[in-house]
């Protein structure tokens, strides 16, 4: 917003104790601007107060229209409404010609948004029934002897999120649903991947990693960019996630992490050993190879043999064996 912007090079300028040799500020010699708040003549004159006022106010109406055009968290559309019977009481213009209520910009601002106030609170505190009874149900459903076991399935999960996202401001409840329903997704890629290695053999390396980072975005919340950052809700949703990770994947996610791992330790041990070997003619195959293994130099054998057991183990295989 450039306003906002303006305000604050205004402020900054203000606000400015030291100036680079030769440099001078804009502001020296220009008053009212300074720490009274009342001229010699007794009129009112522009302070860094007023400044940091003006900034605090568009920040809000940039908020306002923010909450107004979009679908926001909760907290922030609270926010809003209680900061706007907080806001500052800004100074009256040095010109005339507007009516009255110019005089008093803030009383007119409050006036001309008060409408929309009464907008956000409907929608912000009109639905909490819906919200608390959802967030009832998902709480229930992380007891392991919970009867109604709906919000554990994909169909469950996706008949609440259309629920809530019929609703005006977005919810914490809404937000866990929305990781759950994504969880619920990838437990069944991980499954399907760790059946195929099971009966086909090794998955190509890259497409365990996508499916590592699939799960790791789920846990970072990186699906939440589009909304305002909230630094406690944030911390909540991520809390919730790692223990749903537990419920709906024990047993994909830890064997998805723990074959990721081992994956990365085992190429990064032929890596080395690859280096090693290279100058010498060695290849891949070779490296791998048991005969050959004795028969190397500038390796200790028993570093290619751990090599060979373990790829033996893994569940994914290398684009160096193609």
């Amino acid at each position: 917003d450039s306003c906002l912007l303006a305000l604050n090079r205004l402020q900054n300028e203000l606000c400015s104790t030291t100036l680079t040799a030769g440099e001078q500020s804009i502001m020296r010699n220009m008053n009212p601007l300074g720490k009274q708040s009342v001229s010699a003549n007794g009129t009112h004159s522009l302070t860094r107060d007023d400044i940091e006022n003006a900034i605090k106010t568009r920040q809000w109406i940039l908020d306002l229209m923010q909450a107004k055009t979009s679908r926001e968290r909760a907290s922030f559309v609270q926010s809003v409404i209680e900061r706007y019977v907080m806001l500052p009481q800004l100074p009256s213009p040095p010109f005339s010609g507007f009516g009255e209520s110019a005089s008093d910009p803030t009383t007119l601002l409050k006036e001309n948004t008060k409408d929309s106030i009464s907008v956000l609170s409907a929608n912000c505190y009109s639905h909490t029934h819906i919200v608390g009874n959802m967030a009832a149900r998902l709480s229930s459903s992380m007891q392991s002897t919970s009867q109604d076991t709906s919000l554990r399935t994909k169909e469950g999960v996706a008949s609440a999120l259309a629920e809530l996202r019929q609703l005006p401001v977005l919810s914490v409840v809404e937000e866990k649903l929305h990781a759950r329903h994504q969880l619920i997704d990838w437990n069944v890629k991980a499954l399907q991947m760790k059946g195929s290695t099971t009966a086909t053999g090794k998955q190509h390396f890259q497409t365990l990693e996508k499916l590592h980072n699939e799960l790791s975005s789920i846990l970072s919340m990186a699906n939440c960019q589009d909304v305002r950052p909230n630094e406690y809700i944030e911390r909540e949703v991520k809390w919730f996630v790692a223990e749903d990770v537990k419920l709906i994947c024990p047993e994909s996610g830890t064997w998805v992490r723990n074959q990721y791992k081992r994956g990365c330790d085992w190429r990064q041990n032929y890596l080395s050993i690859k280096s090693v070997l290279q100058p010498y003619g060695y290849n891949f195959g070779e490296i791998l190879s048991s005969a050959s293994a004795a028969s190397v130099s500038g390796v200790d054998v028993s570093r290619i043999k751990n090599l060979l057991v373990d790829h033996d183990t893994l569940a994914s295989c290398f684009v160096e064996e193609c």
